[in-house]
Formats: structure tokens, C-alpha cells, sequence
């Protein structure tokens, strides 16, 4: 255990971080071990293929002996390959747990990050380091004896239906350049390490701790808060306090009256079922902590959801409205009457579905367009007021949203 640390840590915590580590050495280990005993498999499939070449007399000259190895071969490597793919789940297995032990005891490991392919170009030019997944190598040996013996088995074949060897051997050597190469290729890009590793220390970087309802309406677990250290609670709001004048509703009709509705039920919401953000600014309150709300504002949502949508909906409107005038007798139904009674009920269906769509449409959009904004929120005024830790509760709809956008930013998420 690092020193200045373990005075720090409990015993079950240090318990845990040995147990893991020594699991992750036994699977490095384990999974050396399986690649020794299927390189003998191998080496012993090539050698017996070459004695069965080298003395086809022996077997009448049918290369079915030579067949018959070149599938032991693809069995076995087949297998092997299939056994270090497992080898490098259950090695990935330990490395979470070990970066999130890390994480959480020492505040994470320092590391480096290679931005793209040009500083991978220059590191193989100059010879230093670079970062390969030696269980990825490790793969793409394995899957290219597969290939191997696939090449072999298929020459074989050939050989055994009249083919002259030769001419076969001619075949594999004029087609492998065309294997292997973008197999080398592929194996160069796939190899690299994946994981989005940032310069700093983890412990430099803000933690947002995301919290939300277990169900709709429910109060959060305030028992979830006990160890929870925050500087600022912050939570999503929808500012209703944007003008709902007559000149908005007829530039944006259908929208603002959709969200008109919605800021309405909202608010019924937080009068009726609202005591749980009383509870946690109570809470944030009396650990000396200030509470501040991140605004969605209407504004923001109706520049966000194009007009031409409002106005497709307005036509379907006028479209069902002048459909009912005609059959009411309310005007004249000669150029209107284009089918039976059936065919507008049908009509009539369709417009009500594309009513359904739409408004799922809108819900959906402006949903994910309420996340982005309240992502954008919180990172601003974590970096404006350098916020170090935060706790913000997410309501039911938006919580999975808003944790998924903000493990894109350079924060550290914590779900609670």
C-alpha cells in the first residue's frame, strides 16, 4: 500500500484492494499459462502437418492424414483464441475494480494520454513507449494461426482433390499478402488501449454526485447524503417566469401551449409531491451549504424545436377542422367529398395518430435538449465558482440522461 495512505484506510478497504490485485496478478498468470499449453498444441499440429508432407508415402498419397491435422489445428487454435478473449474479460473485470478502489481510497493513479494517431506515429519513429494491449496482441496472434491453419486446411484440400501441391502452395503464397496486411494493419489500430485516460489526477478533477427520485414523485433517500461531502446543491428547474404573451403563442402555438401546460403540471407537481428539494435544501442549509437552481428556460426550448413542426401540426389541425366543417353541412362538401365516410374515419385516425407522434416527438427532443442545457449549466458554474464538489438532483426523467452527458465531460460522476 502506498505510504502517508494506509493510516487512512480501513481494514476492510485495504483487504479488498490486496484481494483484487491478487486476483488481477493470478489472471495475468493464469492466462500465460493457458498461451504456453496451447503454443505446444500448435507447434505439435505444425510439425505432425510436415511429417504427414514429408512422408505422404506413408498414407498412400491421399493427404488425408494431412487434412485430418490441419483440423486439430483449427480446433485448437480456434479454442485458444476463444480462451484469450476470456482471459481478457476477466483481466478488464479486475482492472474496474482495482481503478475504482483507486478512485475512491487514493484519488486516483496518474496517467497519461495519447491523443490520436499521429502521436502513436511518432512514437514508433522514435522508438520510445508506446501503449499496446499486450492481451490484444495476444488475440490477434491466436487469431492469426486461425487464419493460418484455415489457409493450411484449404491447400490440403485442394491437394487431396488432384490439385499438384505446388500449384497449391503457389495459390496460398500469391493470396497471403492479401491476408496479411490488413490483418497487420487491423491488428496495429485494435491493439491500441482504448481507455479515455485524462492528464490530470482524478482527485484534481470536480465530483458531481447525481441523485434522483427512486420512482416518479418519490422523495429521494436522504440516508443515501450521510457521507456524501458537497459545497453546493444544486438542482434542475424549468423557469416559468418567461413571458406566455399573445405574440409568442401565435409565433409558436402548439409549442407554447404545450409547454404552458407542462410548466402548469410542474408546478402542481412541486406543490403537491415538491417536498423533496425542500428536504435537501434543509439538509444543504444546515451544513452551511448554498443551493442553487439550474434554470431550463422556456426560452431556451423554443429556439431549440424548429418552427416548420409547429406548422405541420397546424395544417393537419385545419385539415381535420375543414374534414368535420364538410360532413356538418357547414359548407359546401363538393370539392371536399372524395371518398366514403370509411375513408376520411380513416383520415380522421391518421391525424389524431400524427397528433400522438408529433407530441412524443417534442416530449422526446426537448427532453434531451433539457439535459444538454443542464449539463452545460453545471460544468459553467463548476468551473465559474470552482465548485469541487457538487450534489445535484435530477428528477425521475432526467437523471440517466444527465449522468450519461456529464461522463463526457472532465468530471468525476458518483450515482447515488
Amino acid at each position: 500500500m502506498p505510504k502517508g495512505k494506509s493510516e487512512d484506510i480501513s481494514k476492510d478497504d485495504e483487504k479488498l484492494f490486496r484481494f483484487v490485485v491478487r486476483m488481477h496478478q493470478f489472471e495475468i498468470e493464469i492466462s500465460w499459462k493457458r498461451t504456453l499449453i496451447f503454443w505446444g498444441f500448435t507447434v505439435v499440429g505444425f510439425a505432425a502437418y510436415a511429417y504427414c508432407l514429408e512422408h505422404s508415402e506413408l498414407f498412400g498419397y491421399s493427404y488425408g492424414a494431412a487434412f485430418l491435422v490441419s483440423l486439430f489445428g483449427i480446433v485448437t487454435s480456434l479454442i485458444w483464441t476463444m480462451i484469450n478473449r476470456s482471459n481478457r474479460f476477466w483481466k478488464g473485470y479486475w482492472e474496474d475494480h482495482i481503478k475504482k478502489i483507486d478512485s475512491r481510497i487514493f484519488g486516483g493513479l496518474d496517467s497519461y494520454e495519447i491523443k490520436d494517431w499521429r502521436d502513436y506515429l511518432m512514437k514508433i519513429i522514435s522508438l520510445d513507449g508506446i501503449k499496446f494491449s499486450v492481451t490484444r496482441l495476444c488475440i490477434a496472434l491466436s487469431d492469426f494461426v486461425v487464419i493460418c491453419w484455415f489457409m493450411i486446411a484449404g491447400m490440403t484440400y485442394y491437394v487431396m482433390n488432384g490439385m499438384p501441391i505446388k500449384s497449391a502452395m503457389a495459390g496460398i503464397v500469391s493470396l497471403a499478402p492479401w491476408i496479411i496486411i490488413p490483418f497487420m494493419l487491423w491488428v496495429f489500430y485494435f491493439s491500441q488501449k482504448r481507455e479515455s485516460q485524462k492528464s490530470k489526477e482524478s482527485k484534481n478533477r470536480p465530483k458531481i454526485f447525481v441523485m434522483g427520485g427512486s420512482h416518479l414523485f418519490k422523495k429521494p433517500n436522504i440516508e443515501l447524503l450521510k457521507d456524501v461531502n458537497f459545497d453546493v446543491l444544486m438542482h434542475e428547474g424549468v423557469d416559468s417566469r418567461n413571458s406566455l404573451s399573445l405574440s409568442n403563442i401565435f409565433r409558436e402555438p402548439s409549442f407554447m401551449l404545450y409547454y404552458y401546460l407542462w410548466i402548469s403540471i410542474l408546478k402542481l407537481n412541486s406543490k403537491i409531491f415538491g417536498g423533496d428539494m425542500q428536504t435537501l435544501e434543509n439538509l444543504a442549509k444546515q451544513r452551511g451549504k448554498s443551493v442553487q437552481v439550474v434554470d431550463t428556460t422556456l426560452n431556451d426550448l423554443i429556439n431549440f424545436v424548429h418552427t416548420p413542426l409547429n406548422y405541420i401540426l397546424l395544417s393537419l389541425i385545419f385539415c381535420g377542422f375543414a374534414i368535420y366543417m364538410a360532413y356538418s353541412g357547414s359548407i359546401s362538401v363538393i370539392s371536399l367529398y372524395l371518398g366514403s365516410f370509411a375513408f376520411w374515419a380513416v383520415i380522421l385516425i391518421l391525424l389524431f395518430l400524427s397528433f400522438l407522434l408529433y407530441f412524443a416527438y417534442i416530449a422526446w427532443r426537448t427532453m434531451d435538449f433539457r439535459n444538454k442545457i443542464m449539463v452545460k449549466k453545471i460544468i459553467s458554474l463548476t468551473k465559474e465558482k470552482n465548485y469541487r464538489n457538487v450534489l445535484f438532483y435530477a428528477g425521475y426523467l432526467h437523471k440517466n440522461g444527465v449522468i450519461n452527458l456529464l461522463k463526457n465531460e472532465d468530471v468525476t460522476v458518483k450515482t447515488l
